[in-house]
């Protein structure tokens, strides 16, 4: 369990040590922290149901990856990168319809 905790921890860092080193990308501080909270609240919903073999919270993990989508795709129109950023909001927008509306 701890290992599994400590490796949430490494991808956090390491995603978030990529953006701090460019210069040039401003993003919304309260975006970042946002995209924190959403990526622990998928990770552990996962965790939880690859451990415990529960899946009965599978609905509400996809809804908050489309989310997470959602707010990556936010990041990546704020950088310019306009084909990426609706791509992955359509995306989002899409998985967190389909799994609101089939749970």
């Amino acid at each position: 369990m701890w290992i599994f905790i400590g490796f949430v921890i490494v991808i956090i860092l390491l995603t978030f040590r990529k953006y701090r080193s460019d210069p040039e990308y401003k993003q919304h501080p309260g975006l970042k922290i946002i995209r924190a909270i959403i990526s622990v609240i998928v990770i552990l919903l996962a965790g939880y149901g690859l451990i415990t073999e529960n899946f009965s919270f599978q609905p509400l993990m996809l809804f908050f990856l489309g989310l997470l989508l959602l707010v990556i795709g936010i990041g990546e129109l704020q950088k310019g990168q306009k084909p990426g950023g609706y791509l992955c909001m359509a995306i989002g927008v899409f998985i967190s319809l389909e799994s609101f509306f089939l749970s």
